[in-house]
């Protein structure tokens, strides 16, 4: 309950961030876009959840967990409060960062269940 109120808020303040940083852009369809790109992260998180109960455990703390750092880091980063090299632009950011969290959650959620299953296999056999 906690880790999707932290995500929720996360995404809303990641919205704000964006919008401030491109308040001077002219188009509007280039910051639909940004704004779309950069909730696709969050709502993969919330399909996740929806798909999460028959999940196992230590899958669905992965799952929390992501949402809780997701909900921090995303306004975080796009806020400019973690300190970029000074050729960092801010679209760079704003491009990448979902990019990094859709890696950062398949990798996290695969090895969570890859290890989840060792752990039930090797409980089964003996």
């Amino acid at each position: 309950m906690i880790a999707r109120l932290i995500a929720v808020i996360g995404a809303a303040a990641s919205l704000v961030f964006m919008f401030r940083t491109g308040r001077n852009n002219t188009s509007s369809m280039l910051m639909v876009m940004f704004a779309g790109w950069i909730m696709l992260p969050f709502v993969g998180l919330a399909v996740a959840e929806l798909k999460s109960k028959a999940w196992s455990p230590m899958r669905r703390a992965t799952l929390q967990s992501l949402m809780l750092v997701l909900g921090v880091a995303s306004p975080l980063l796009y806020s400019g409060a973690i300190p970029m090299p000074g050729t960092v632009r801010p679209a760079f950011i704003f491009l990448m960062f979902p990019l990094v969290s859709w890696a950062a959650m398949g990798i996290s959620l695969f090895l969570a269940s890859w290890l989840g299953r060792r752990r039930h296999d090797r409980s089964s056999a003996t």
